[in-house]
C-alpha cells in the first residue's frame, strides 16, 4: 500500500493529515523493536523518544507517522493532527476494513465483560457449528487458535491485525470487549460494531494514568453508541437513564433488559437447580422463556440475558441459545474446587473492582451463610485507587479473615497497597494480615483452613503472568494453587 494512499484514507476520515514524499508500506507498527524493511513507524506516546524513531529507520522503515516532524529523519512521512485517531484509521485501511467480512459485537461495562463475551461465543459457536472469535481479557480466541491476551482491547494496529486474522479464519461472528481505555484513547475510532452491549459501570478506573474523574469514565464508555447500530443496555444500573437517552441519541434501535420493570426484556425468575441456575424471562411480546446456565452467581444470569437478547437479533435459533448457555465456562470466573477431606470450598474469581467484589462476596455469603469466609485478595498498582477502599469496605462487610498480597503491585510497593487497603477495613471488620508474595498467601491460606471454610482468592483468575517493576513475570496462576488443594497436592 502507498503512502499517499493512507494520507487519502485520514482525509476521508476527517482527519487532518499531511504526506511529505512517497513509500510503498509494507507493515505498520508503533514499537521499534519489530520495525522491518517497508514498514510505517508511528510516532506515539508521551514517553516517545527521537531514538526510537531513528532506531526504526535503521531496522528498515520506510516511513514515519507523527505529529511532528523531525529533521534527523531523512525518509517519507504523514503528520497528523491527532496521532491516535490516526492509528486506527491506518490500521484499519491497510488491514481492509477486516471487520466487514463478519457480524461484530462489542461489549462495555465495568465488570461482566468477558463472561457475556463468552456465552456468545459459545451461543454462536452452537449456531453456525463452527468456531468462531472473542477477543477477552483473558484469552483471543480465533476460531480455533486460542492465544494469550495482553490488553482487553489492543493497540489500534494490533486490533485490526486480529481482526484481519478473523477474516482469514472464516468466522462468522466476532465478539469483543471494549475497555473504557480503548474508547478514550480511539484505539476503535472508525471501528463498525453490529451490536454494543453496556453492561454496567461503577467506580473504578479512576486515576492519573486512567480516568482522571467520574465524568471522564462515564463519558469515554458511552462513546461505544457511537460506533453501534443495536444498543443492548442494562436497565438495573443506577445510571441507566442516561446510558439509554445516549444510546437512543447514537444507535439506530435500543432494547433494554433487567429485572427492572422498565426494561423490554425482564427477568422475572431465578431458582438454583443443582449445577445450574434455571431463570425466566418475559419477552417484549409477553410470552415467558426458560433458560439455565451452569457458571455460579445470580449476577451472571443478567450477563447471560444480554447474550440472549443480541443473539436473537442475529437470528440465532433458541436451541442454539440455550446449549451455549449452558455449556459456558470461564476460567478464573467463579471457578469452584472442592477438598473433600477437609471440606473446603475454594473460589477463584477475577473480581478487580468495587461491583465485582460486592456482587461475588455477597453471592458466596448468600449461597454458603453457615460457613466460615476467608479471602486473599490484593489491588493492582497504579490504578483506580478507590478499589483499594473497596476491598476494605467488602472485607468488613463480607470477610471473617483475610491476607492481602501481591497483585500486579508493578512500580508501587506491595506493602503499601496492602496497608492502604487495611485503612479501610473498619473495627468489627474481619481479621486481616500481609503476606507479601501471592503464591504464598494463597498456599498459607489454603493450608491453615477449617473445615468447613469458603475461601475466595480474588483478582487474578488464571493469570500466569504478572507485572513487576515494568516487566512481566511469570507465576503460578490462583486456579493452579486452588487444583493443587482440592487434589490434595499442597
Amino acid at each position: 500500500m502507498l503512502l499517499s494512499e493512507l494520507a487519502k484514507a485520514l482525509h476521508n476520515a476527517g482527519i487532518e493529515a499531511e504526506a511529505f514524499g512517497e513509500a510503498e508500506i509494507k507493515d505498520i507498527t508503533f514499537d521499534s523493536r519489530n520495525s522491518k524493511n517497508g514498514a510505517l513507524f508511528t510516532c506515539k506516546g508521551e514517553a516517545f523518544k527521537e531514538e526510537y524513531l531513528l532506531g526504526a529507520i535503521e531496522s528498515g522503515a520506510a516511513a514515519y507517522m507523527a505529529q511532528k516532524k523531525y529533521q534527523s529523519a531523512d525518509i517519507p512521512c504523514i503528520i497528523v493532527g491527532d496521532i491516535r485517531k490516526a492509528m486506527s484509521i491506518v490500521a484499519i485501511a491497510f488491514f481492509g476494513e477486516p471487520f466487514k467480512s463478519f457480524n461484530t459485537v462489542g461489549i462495555t461495562g465495568t465488570k461482566g465483560k468477558t463472561t457475556t463475551t463468552f456465552f456468545l461465543n459459545n451461543i454462536f459457536n452452537a449456531f453456525t457449528e463452527i468456531k468462531n472469535s472473542a477477543f477477552t481479557t483473558v484469552e483471543v480466541m480465533l476460531s480455533d487458535e486460542i492465544r494469550k491476551s495482553v490488553l482487553t482491547t489492543p493497540e489500534a494496529y494490533d486490533l485490526q491485525r486480529l481482526l484481519y486474522d478473523v477474516k482469514q479464519k472464516g468466522s462468522q461472528f466476532l465478539t469483543m470487549e471494549v475497555s473504557s481505555q480503548a474508547l478514550k484513547v480511539d484505539r476503535v475510532y472508525g471501528m463498525h460494531y453490529d451490536v454494543g452491549i453496556f453492561l454496567n459501570v461503577d467506580d473504578d478506573h479512576i486515576s492519573p494514568k486512567e480516568h482522571p474523574d467520574w465524568n471522564d469514565y462515564f463519558n469515554s464508555k458511552l462513546k461505544l453508541f457511537e460506533l453501534c447500530d443495536t444498543a443492548v443496555v442494562n436497565m438495573d444500573d443506577p445510571h441507566a437513564e442516561a446510558i439509554v437517552e445516549h444510546a437512543k441519541a447514537n444507535s439506530k434501535t435500543v432494547y433494554t433488559y433487567g429485572e427492572s420493570n422498565k426494561s423490554d426484556y425482564r427477568i422475572t425468575d431465578i431458582v438454583k437447580n443443582g449445577d445450574l441456575l434455571d431463570f425466566e424471562v418475559k419477552m417484549p411480546n409477553g410470552e415467558v422463556e426458560n433458560y439455565s446456565i451452569s457458571m455460579h452467581g445470580r449476577f451472571n444470569v443478567s450477563n447471560a440475558l444480554a447474550a440472549i437478547i443480541t443473539a436473537k437479533g442475529f437470528g440465532v435459533s433458541d436451541e442454539a441459545i440455550k446449549k451455549g448457555l449452558v455449556e459456558t465456562h470461564v476460567p478464573g470466573r467463579m471457578d469452584f474446587f472442592y477438598n473433600k477431606e477437609k471440606d473446603v470450598y475454594v473460589v477463584v474469581d477475577f473480581a478487580h473492582n468495587k461491583l465485582s467484589f460486592d456482587n461475588l462476596f455477597k453471592s458466596l455469603k448468600d449461597e454458603y451463610p453457615e460457613r466460615r469466609f476467608g479471602v486473599v485478595i490484593g489491588s493492582a498498582g497504579g490504578k483506580g485507587f478507590q478499589r483499594r477502599k473497596a476491598i476494605g469496605e467488602v472485607l468488613t462487610k463480607y470477610a471473617d479473615y483475610a491476607i492481602l498480597t501481591d497483585c500486579d503491585s508493578n512500580y508501587e510497593d506491595t506493602e503499601s497497597i496492602c496497608r492502604d487497603i487495611l485503612q479501610h477495613v473498619g473495627e468489627d471488620g474481619p481479621e486481616c494480615r500481609i503476606i507479601l508474595d501471592r503464591e504464598e498467601a494463597i498456599t498459607t491460606a489454603l493450608k491453615e483452613a477449617q473445615n468447613g471454610d469458603i475461601i475466595a482468592l480474588v483478582a487474578r483468575g488464571e493469570e500466569s503472568r504478572r507485572w513487576w517493576k515494568g516487566q512481566i513475570l511469570e507465576c503460578v496462576p490462583d486456579t493452579e494453587l486452588a487444583r493443587r488443594f482440592r487434589d490434595g497436592e499442597l
